[in-house]
């Protein structure tokens, strides 16, 4: 068949996504570029889409989180307008805003924390456009949280208190100020001798983007630096300090991961951080993210970790995007990247019960819902590809490249190469697969320096897998003769 050619595979995908060098150097078994492709067990697969959960609500959804209380628990959406519980007996969301809407904006994140009142867990939310909100239970609607603390951005119940930071007293607007309620009241905000509620401005001037927990601290993400609270009791309750001077970028990036320590964007691309310091990670992808995230909506970036997959979710706007549709997914086991692409994804969420399916919710007010057997999202075509490394057999010699070999299943695959760094494309093959392996010989001619292949998919309810594409050619004469 390919007699007196030398075999080059094509597609070992063990390696991710790598953009920070030309992509004739990079790792064989690497992309220069993929989309909307996922890799188990060295097998190339398209990502699987998702369907729709419920009706729609008014406004963005900004946030999807789960409520426990007493035994019970509750999923929970939250849009620039609305608040609605996911009711299992009606099988739809039941809205529980109350009389008045919200007033969110898309480009200023919901922040949600699970507080403790009078014994019992409660939902509170801020948009940093209302009043901080608390909910109970289904039969009730939303209220405002007692005791008149100010607007605020972010908001974390930690060790019995409900701390807020980035606030609005007033009008008066406090970028680098923490505050917190009295222990086990986050009803009770007076700040006097009688009540552990008290506050404190953080020294430099890069706002405060987000407050997590990390093991047994308070971890205040700044564009600038990471700052490490802690319990210490007495008159202070809470102490902060630096712990480093590189950032997270949005909290709504910053992710704990399994292994104890937190994820997200910072101004150098991806960074880890163990309560000490920040590590970068997902060098390949780093200058790729810096030089095409639209950083005038970087606001409604988010992320996710997915532990099944062990996988963390960055969504970002890049380009002219104004939504996070480009998705950077970062396994945390491997170190690899890979790349997705969504459409007006505005939030992402899960509950804790084992096996339940990843949710997405959109700037329509739809909910959605992860399924790995569909092969769609929603009713939208999934564009998926796979870009191999730029190919040669020698270095600085032309080729003549005669076919190759493909080994895969699924429904379609077309197949294109290009022989100007991925620059331009040439179909040479629309395979028709069936569910079982097999392999097909596709032939074609090119005369290169280099070649790069291209294996896609954007048919409705169609896919594909791979495990095995092998080229043949041979070496010619020199390119400088």
């Amino acid at each position: 068949m390919f007699e007196g050619y030398v075999a080059k595979p094509v597609i070992l995908p063990i390696k991710g996504e790598n953009t920070a060098m030309p992509a004739k150097y990079i790792d064989d078994r690497a992309t220069p570029d993929c989309q909307n492709m996922m890799i188990k067990r060295a097998i190339l697969k398209q990502r699987c889409g998702y369907t729709s959960k419920g009706s729609a609500t008014t406004g963005d959804v900004m946030k999807i989180i789960e409520h426990q209380r007493q035994g019970s628990s509750y999923l929970v959406r939250i849009s620039t307008k609305k608040i609605n519980y996911w009711d299992s007996g009606s099988n739809d969301w039941a809205d529980i805003t109350g009389t008045s809407d919200l007033t969110g904006q898309n480009t200023i994140p919901v922040d949600a924390t699970i507080a403790k009142l009078s014994g019992a867990n409660i939902l509170v939310f801020t948009n940093f456009q209302d009043n901080i909100k608390k909910w109970t239970k289904p039969g009730s609607n939303i209220a405002d949280l007692g005791g008149s603390p100010p607007k605020a951005k972010y908001c974390l119940w930690f060790k019995a208190f409900l701390v807020i930071g980035y606030l609005n007293d007033g009008g008066t607007i406090y970028e680098n100020t923490v505050k917190w309620s009295d222990v086990n009241d986050p009803e009770e905000w007076t700040i006097s001798a009688s009540t552990q509620a008290s506050c404190t401005n953080l020294a430099g001037k890069d706002p405060i983007t987000g407050l997590k927990r990390l093991q047994d601290f308070i971890i205040v993400c700044r564009e600038r630096s990471v700052w490490r609270g802690a319990f210490v009791g007495g008159t202070a309750v809470l102490q902060f300090k630096k712990a480093c001077d590189i950032g997270f970028l949005v909290g709504t990036t910053v992710c704990q991961l399994p292994k104890n320590v937190l994820i997200g964007l910072t101004q150098f691309g991806l960074g880890i951080f163990d309560g000490m310091s920040m590590q970068l990670v997902a060098p390949e992808i780093a200058d790729d993210l810096k030089e095409n995230i639209n950083s005038s909506y970087l606001s409604k970036a988010f992320a996710k970790v997915v532990p099944d997959l062990n996988e963390y979710w960055l969504f970002v706007p890049t380009g002219t995007d104004t939504y996070p549709n480009t998705v950077y997914k970062f396994n945390y086991e491997t170190l690899q990247v890979y790349k997705d692409k969504y459409s007006g994804i505005t939030a992402i969420g899960q509950q804790s019960e084992i096996g339940s399916p990843i949710l997405f919710g959109d700037k329509d007010g739809k909910v959605y819902e992860r399924d790995t057997d569909e092969k769609d999202d929603d009713t939208t075509a999934i564009s998926s590809y796979w870009t191999s490394k730029d190919i040669y057999i020698r270095e600085g010699y032309y080729h003549y490249w005669v076919g190759m070999i493909i080994e895969a299943k699924g429904d379609k695959v077309d197949i294109s190469i290009s022989t100007d760094e991925g620059a331009n494309w040439s179909s040479i093959k629309s395979l028709s697969l069936t569910s079982d392996w097999k392999t097909y010989v596709v032939y074609f001619e090119s005369f290169t320096e280099l070649i790069r292949v291209k294996l896609s998919n954007s048919d409705s309810n169609s896919s594909f897998e791979v495990r095995k594409v092998v080229l043949y050619g041979m070496v010619k004469e020199s390119i400088i003769l």
